[in-house]
């Protein structure tokens, strides 16, 4: 008996012989879309920089997009890795927007440190005498008299009470100038006399002195709504005029109070 098949199980076996597929190339969209996630999420943590980490995300985010739709059609491989890249440019938008809006916010704070004192409102009497008349807005508050306050946007009330010459320890005379913030207005407002200037009759403007005395000078502080402080800045016996400025970053003086 012969240990040939017939021709017809040959056919059968051909037919049912099928070759092995060749595996699918990665999704070249996929590789895209994580290059520009990875690109994006190290970039996002930057302030400025992560306005193009955000594009980039974006771009890497529709990329993957794309390609997840590509691969589920049968074009490409990868699929895990292209979740893997859509997942990475949405964490990286995230991160965008969370450190785009904290940096906004400290920049909000800052501006707000900065221009609490820079704009005078209007003049007023005393700090503390309670005398609610006040002037125009456009006041000139440059030749300030002795007793005179002025009361700030953000609800602050400044004056110069008094003056008094003293002779420190080193035997150096200088001028105490009382001085007195009171806070009209809701939110705390802080303080410092290094906000003050003092001017010669020459026009040298300086920050105030540093003598040797039994007094303390005003300090530095923060007010609550509702809170006065009074304090004593200490400057050169022959001062001509003593400023204030509503940050010791300002160069332009809210106030002047004459001395002489």
């Amino acid at each position: 008996m012969s240990d040939t098949q017939p021709p017809e199980q040959y056919n059968v076996q051909a037919q049912n012989f099928q070759p092995p597929q060749a595996p699918k190339k990665t999704s070249g969209l996929g590789i895209a879309s994580l290059v520009l996630g990875i690109i994006a999420i190290i970039g996002s943590w930057v302030p400025i920089l992560n306005n193009v980490s955000f594009l980039l995300a974006i771009v890497g985010l529709v990329l993957g997009i794309v390609g997840i739709v590509s691969i589920r059609k049968g074009k490409a491989g990868g699929k895990g890795l292209t979740i893997a890249a859509i997942i990475i440019n949405v964490v990286a938008i995230v991160i965008v927007i969370c450190t785009q809006w904290v940096f906004g916010k400290a920049l909000d704070e800052v501006s707000k440190d900065l221009d609490s004192g820079s704009t005078v409102v209007s003049t007023s009497e005393k700090a503390d005498s309670g005398d609610s008349k006040k002037s125009e807005k456009n006041a000139d508050n440059s030749k300030l008299a002795i007793g005179k306050a002025v009361t700030l946007d953000n609800g602050l009330q400044v004056s110069v009470d008094s003056k008094a010459e003293k002779t420190d320890q080193a035997g150096d005379k200088y001028l105490l100038v009382t001085v007195t913030y009171k806070n009209t207005g809701s939110e705390p407002v802080d303080y410092n006399e290094f906000e003050w200037k003092q001017t010669s009759d020459s026009g040298n403007m300086e920050d105030p002195e540093i003598p040797i005395l039994d007094e303390e000078p005003l300090g530095d502080g923060t007010l609550k709504a509702g809170g006065t402080v009074t304090g004593i800045i200490p400057v050169k016996s022959d001062a001509a005029s003593i400023s204030y400025f509503g940050n010791i970053l300002d160069k332009e003086a809210l106030a002047t109070w004459l001395l002489k």
